[in-house]
């Protein structure tokens, strides 16, 4: 763990991550096993939209790199910083 803990990677995603957890605490905590098992599909839909959300602009850019002929597209980041 402490190998990971200072890199891009784990600072960029570790957030995300604990607030996931955090959510799953609350609702088992709440609402049980039923109210765990109906959040989940709106936990997947929103893991899926951020997927697409990153998805689209990279088919985009691909689709303008074909078009063109080779010319870069404008760079576009999908994660933060």
């Amino acid at each position: 763990m402490f190998l990971v803990l200072g890199t891009y990677q784990s600072q960029t995603l570790g957030p995300s991550l604990l607030l996931g957890g955090l959510i799953k605490i609350i609702v088992t905590k709440l609402a049980g096993g039923k109210g765990y098992q109906k959040v989940k599909p709106v936990m997947f839909g929103l893991i899926a939209g951020d997927l697409l959300g990153g998805l689209v602009p990279m088919v985009v850019g691909a689709i303008y790199y074909f078009w063109t002929g080779g010319q870069t597209p404008i760079g576009f980041r999908v994660l933060p910083f």
